[in-house]
């Protein structure tokens, strides 16, 4: 969430930011919560979005090239 606001609101102002974590709050929250318990188990891979951007692509291309 807070990368999402530091990358998506630079210029919002602070009632946009604290309407965007409400919202988060109240749905997207719980659909996240949903989808690590339901979907992620499951999932044939998982790539950490915190990882800088090279590692990313590194790792995609990685598993791509073992398929």
């Amino acid at each position: 969430m807070a990368r999402r606001i530091i990358r998506d609101m630079k210029t919002a102002s602070a009632d946009d930011i604290r309407n965007e974590m409400n919202t988060y709050l109240n749905c997207a929250r719980k659909c996240y919560v949903q989808m690590l318990t339901d979907i992620m188990p499951t999932s044939d891979y998982v790539i950490d979005g915190s990882k800088e951007l090279e590692a990313i692509i590194n790792e995609a291309i990685g598993i791509i090239l073992k398929l």
